[in-house]
């Protein structure tokens, strides 16, 4: 039988150029992301999170920037399951994020040979907290 500990609800990641943190219930329960990247910060709460369970662990994705008849990029995190040792509130963490962008030119795909889609690997470590909100 598998052990399970206390499970984080605050994730805070980086790499060199981003920072993201996340929360699956925050304040009033409600999912929220914050996702920095070149000195922008874009916040996103509830209905603009999709949460997908998956093997690899829960896929967090974000729409974070749209040019209509251009391009959309997505920001997909992978979240761990993390057991918090006996009486620990943190533990250290790495993971990963997948940038996706899809052209998405006007008139449509048809209009262009070629990948549609391409992908930024952001390796991310960090730390998984257990606060209260």
């Amino acid at each position: 039988m598998a052990l399970v500990g206390t499970q984080p609800n605050l994730f805070d990641l980086q790499d060199r150029k981003n920072s993201i943190s996340y929360t699956p219930a925050g304040i009033g329960g409600v999912p929220r992301l914050t996702f920095e990247s070149g000195g922008a910060s874009r916040v996103f709460t509830d209905a603009s999170i999709t949460v997908t369970e998956t093997p690899a662990g829960a896929l967090v994705s974000v729409l974070v920037e749209v040019f209509p008849d251009v391009r959309t990029k997505t920001l997909n995190l992978f979240v761990p399951i993390v057991n918090l040792p006996e009486d620990a509130t943190e533990f250290p963490v790495e993971t990963v994020a997948v940038l996706a962008t899809k052209r998405t030119p006007l008139g449509g795909t048809r209009l262009y040979r070629g990948q549609a889609q391409t992908y930024e690997t952001l390796k991310l470590k960090g730390t998984a907290r257990l606060v209260d909100f």
